[in-house]
């Protein structure tokens, strides 16, 4: 290479002697315009720190540093919630598709500059390459956002209105970032990463690591999953966050897989790459991004990787298929393959580590803008399609400080069996430059003779792209490829010489291996080799992700919580207002302020977002979320007041129903077929901080119970009031006109104007009532008293095919607390051709229903949220009628399975908990379950099943009922697939009848036949609903135990 080709090197040096001394100079405090323009990109800079909300003073390039990471967060949120927001103009699959991947990328952007900023601000802070390595994650991903626009053929759809201010941000940071790099020359012979524990490091070579699996994964059943998936999401639910081991025994598992962002430590183990197979065949040709096409997905930190093939058997037809796609920082992948064609191998952002493996493919088939290398490898080189070229690398740098690069060291580059026979009809090439600053190197590693003499190829042909900007080079390689007298002669390639410049590339400096890999045992071969680091290698690069928090910050305590990162932003956030906790009790008080803060943020962008409903369906779903929101907010504020005394299972009731209350909200709009507009408006961060508070809150032990103790809130006069006969009542309703009201509804109203909160008894006389009646969260200790199910009747006919959400089609609505029914059938005659059609919506905590009837057919009876208990009840209906998220105990009652629609099924429950954490559930004790009279003619030709999951946590257990022949012999239903079957909680518990038999039950993770007396009095009247603190009062008979 001539001399005066001048390297990166010397670009480098070239910006450094510009832009550090500049930078060094300190001018006054307020000089915006001086400071930006001294960035590649001075006018945004100048732009949005001109316009921000705080006060910006600048001592120092690092003060001006951690302030342009802010500005880029801020408007990166912004441009999160406008791509969140131009969602709902997506017209087909391919355009939803893309932005999908954009919703996920950019909150993966929000991610990566929070985490660069909480590093640059700790006192004990993360390294400046740590810095730029997760800024030049953030610019990827922005970039990957945008490829997936152009590959599914609709970037005129997003790229009009997708503007480049934080692309042009983020880079700025990384440009000052990358002038502040320390240049040091730092190995550490058997080194420890603080983050790596000191058992881990024979985890990648351990032969007997099959004994110390935290979860094994079988598809025989041996195991305790049958997915991968399935344990990933067991994974995710952990608490802390170390190693976690998953041994996958030998078998092809035909899923995707995705380890998310905050599941870390994550370790994939399996019984060899021929054994174990992990396989799909997405693909850009069937309708995904190339993002979205991978078989594994992996996102979390430090995931590891051992003995397993990753497969896309999409086929070279069909254009990008990713096997697997890693964003994984400091993440090794130790004797694995990768198999596929074109893009086998996504190695999209952060450092990662492959050793002892083998990559297949056709083009590009190793890519993307990861530091990553590729150590004691084989390449093969699979046939293409006629008439194309293999290309091996294709890596994405896209901004000159990005410190990413493709290195190839002490590996082979094979033609695969199918291409040795064709090898001479295909030209195969290193790489080409897939973004201006694509860089990729080749050390010491064998080129067969099948790689074209030229080595690398461009873009496309004819076409000079990046050939100036790029870095491609190739040092001391062997074999009959690997002459580099014919390679190109483009000015950013480059026949390296020396080991100092070789050096960069290698495990040590590239990675900073010596700093963490010993610790995984990865035998590594990092070559001794005096250290001269280029920009990418001027500090050690592997140093802590983050560096560990004392015991009492907020970090420490967001980190023990299921969702830790809107924890960490939203108390950063309103530092101000929140101390930092120096108990837990402290702290699940801040979150549950936090909570309620953002609850109330949020229904505040809720009503504003009423003027943006376009027809009659998404105003419907909208009030309900209004109704909805207004109640989690009354709900967080219960548990909060001071005032109110209550135990902790009382307030993971009161989270429960707050939670339960946001899927409602969400399920309105997918009921009425709108999901695509307001919905993706409304942000799931409450949900999250509602879920953090429940995971502090588990009241995971069995609740006291208090043998004929009253709650403080029921006088003593109210325990007969459900027996006695005659009821003196506050009011008497009456058709006729011989009592106070003739609707019920006008009784309601009058006892709502009632001074005082007291036991307020309204006697509704025998008759059919067509009305529609809400009793509100204010409307408290409200009872109906009928003449008996047969003569009272209330009823309606709304229902989803009539336009009403489910939450909304109830006849009755009831959430205030303290109600009590007796004598009353309420009814919905909407019939089976309408579907979701509710008869009763029960949300009242410490609620009794007492010789109640319950009519209708899909959702009859909608136990939603709270503490309920129904007792000698008759419940009539076909589809999910007994459905809700309430814990919910029925004693004595009358379960009827009506005739459903033709090729319907009957399923009794669909129990809804959304949360590991709710203390929820369907308890049906010493009950009967049988058909209806208009379905007993024809029983044969309609099953009928106990339940299924509506929810991933779903539970629900029959104890000492009576299950007729209608039942099928495997009782339960699955929802949809796989879903939810090995984590919801189904039992039974000495039921009797002709189809009590479990010999032919479903044989899912989650169901058990209960045969522990211990176990099934968790889910009766005294533990499930703590009956005996507050039954005794409503003189309702109840049994509290088996």
């Amino acid at each position: 290479m001539a001399k005066e080709n001048i390297s990166l090197l010397i670009i480098f040096i070239s910006l450094s002697s510009i832009f550090y001394p500049a930078l060094s100079r300190r001018p006054s405090a307020t000089n915006i315009t001086w400071w930006c323009s001294k960035t590649p990109h001075p006018e945004p800079c100048k732009y949005f720190l001109s316009r921000s909300h705080h006060r910006y003073t600048f001592k120092h390039r690092s003060d001006f540093r951690k302030i342009i990471v802010q500005v880029a967060i801020e408007q990166a949120h912004k441009a999160h919630d406008q791509v969140m927001e131009f969602g709902t103009n997506c017209e087909n699959k391919h355009q939803k598709a893309a932005w999908s991947d954009c919703v996920k990328l950019y909150a993966n952007t929000v991610l990566q500059l929070n985490r660069t900023l909480q590093g640059l601000k700790s006192d004990r802070s993360c390294t400046d390459f740590d810095a730029q390595t997760w800024l030049s994650t953030a610019l990827t991903n922005i970039r990957t956002c945008q490829s997936g626009y152009m590959e599914l053929n609709v970037s005129d759809f997003i790229t009009p209105v997708m503007s480049n201010n934080l692309s042009q941000l983020i880079s700025n940071s990384l440009a000052v970032n990358g002038v502040l790099l320390k240049r040091e020359n730092v190995t550490y012979t058997n080194g420890f990463p603080s983050w790596l524990s000191g058992h881990e490091r024979n985890l990648l070579e351990s032969s007997s690591l099959e004994a110390r699996a935290n979860l094994v994964v079988a598809t025989d059943g041996s195991g305790n999953y049958r997915t991968i998936q399935a344990a990933i999401n067991a994974a995710a639910r952990r608490r802390g966050s170390g190693r976690f081991i998953i041994h996958v025994k030998r078998g092809v598992y035909r899923e995707n897989i995705e380890v998310g962002l905050n599941n870390n430590n994550i370790m994939l183990v399996g019984e060899g790459m021929r054994n174990t197979i992990i396989t799909s065949g997405q693909s850009v040709g069937s309708g995904s991004t190339t993002y979205s096409s991978a078989t594994a997905g992996i996102d979390g930190l430090h995931f590891m990787g051992r003995d397993i093939t990753f497969q896309n058997t999409a086929g070279p037809l069909k254009g990008q298929a990713v096997a697997l796609r890693s964003a994984s920082d400091l993440s090794v992948f130790y004797r694995c393959a990768f198999q596929g064609y074109q893009d086998t191998l996504m190695v999209h952002s952060q450092r990662q580590f492959y050793k002892k493996c083998y990559i297949y493919g056709t083009i590009d088939f190793i890519f993307g803008n990861a530091a990553v290398v590729f150590q004691n490898c084989i390449i093969f080189v699979r046939k293409p399609l006629k008439g194309q070229a293999n290309v091996i690398t294709a890596q994405g740098r896209n901004d000159p400080f990005q410190n990413t690069a493709i290195s190839i060291h002490s590996s082979r580059v094979l033609p695969a069996n199918d291409l040795k026979p064709v090898v001479r009809n295909f030209k195969t090439y290193l790489g080409r430059p897939w973004q201006q600053y694509s860089r990729t190197v080749i050390l010491k590693t064998y080129i067969d003779g099948f790689v074209s003499p030229l080595g690398w190829s461009t873009w496309s042909p004819g076409n000079n792209f990046a050939l100036d900007t790029l870095f491609y080079g190739e040092y001391e390689n062997y074999g009959p490829g690997s002459s580099t007298r014919h390679r190109v002669k483009w000015r950013g390639f480059h026949v390296i010489t020396s080991p100092k410049v070789a050096s960069q590339f290698t495990v040590g400096s590239l990675i900073a291996g010596r700093s963490w890999l010993p610790a995984t045992a990865s035998a590594l071969m990092a070559m001794k080799l005096s250290v001269f680091l280029l920009f990418i290698s001027l500090i050690s690069f592997f140093a802590p992700a983050l560096s560990s928090v004392a015991s009492n910050g907020v970090d420490y305590w967001c980190s023990k919580t299921p969702h830790p990162e809107p924890c960490k932003y939203f108390m950063q956030q309103n530092s101000k207002h929140f101390a930092v906790p120096k108990q837990k009790s402290e702290f699940r008080r801040m979150a549950m302020s936090l909570a309620l803060d953002r609850a109330l943020t949020a229904q505040n962008h809720n009503k504003w977002l009423g003027s943006k409903c376009r027809n009659h369906k998404e105003k419907v779903a909208w009030a309900d979320c209004l109704k909805l929101y207004q109640d989690t907010i009354n709900q967080l504020n219960h548990t909060l007041d001071s005032n109110t005394k209550c135990t902790d299972f009382d307030a993971q009731t009161w989270l429960s129903t707050a939670l339960t209350n946001l899927e409602t909200c969400r399920a309105g709009f997918v009921e009425l077929g709108v999901p695509d507009y307001v919905l993706p408006l409304m942000s799931n961060n409450v949900t999250k901080l509602i879920s953090n508070t429940l995971a502090l809150r588990n009241a995971s032990t069995v609740p006291e119970t208090y043998k004929g103790g009253f709650p403080s809130w029921v006088k003593p006069g109210d325990r007969k009031l459900l027996q006695t006969s005659p009821v003196r009542p506050n009011l008497v309703v009456a058709q006729d006109g011989s009592g106070n009201y003739r609707t019920i509804k006008a009784a309601l109203d009058a006892a709502a104007k009632r001074t005082g909160s007291g036991r307020f008894v309204i006697h509704v006389k025998r008759g059919v009532y067509k009305e529609n009646l809400e009793i509100g969260n204010k409307m408290k200790n409200i009872m109906l008293v009928g003449d008996g199910l047969r003569y009272t009747i209330i009823t309606g006919s709304r229902s989803v095919g009539g336009g009403f959400t489910t939450f909304n089609s109830a006849t009755v609505a009831v959430t205030g607390d303290g109600f009590i029914a007796r004598g009353i059938t309420f009814r919905n005659t909407a019939g089976p051709q309408n579907h979701q059609a509710v008869a009763l919506r029960a949300g009242s905590d410490l609620s009794v229903f007492y010789q109640c009837g319950f009519e209708g057919y899909q959702d009859t009876l909608y136990v939603h949220s709270q503490r309920q208990f129904y007792k000698e009840c008759y419940i009539y209906g076909t589809v999910d009628f007994i459905f809700g998220n309430a814990a919910v105990v029925l004693q004595n009652c009358m379960i009827y399975a009506r005739r459903p629609m033709d090729k319907q099924k009957n399923v009794v429950t669909a129990q809804g908990r959304t949360d590991p954490n709710q203390n929820t559930g369907i308890s049906i004790h010493n009950s009967r379950v049988m058909a209806a009279p208009d379905l007993v003619p024809v029983l044969s030709k309609f099953k009928t099943f106990l339940g299924r999951p509506w929810k991933e946590y779903s539970r629900t257990v029959y104890m000492q009922t009576y299950l007729d022949s209608l039942v099928d012999p495997a009782g339960w239903l699955e929802w949809s697939g796989n879903f939810a079957l090995n984590t919801l909680f189904y039992g039974e518990y000495k039921n009797i009848g002709p189809a009590a038999s479990t010999s032919g039950r479903v044989k899912w993770r989650g169901y058990r036949v209960i045969t522990s007396a211990t176990e099934a009095s968790k889910f009766t009247v005294g533990s499930f609903i703590t009956g005996n603190s507050w039954l005794p009062a409503t003189g309702v008979p109840f049994r509290s135990g088996l």
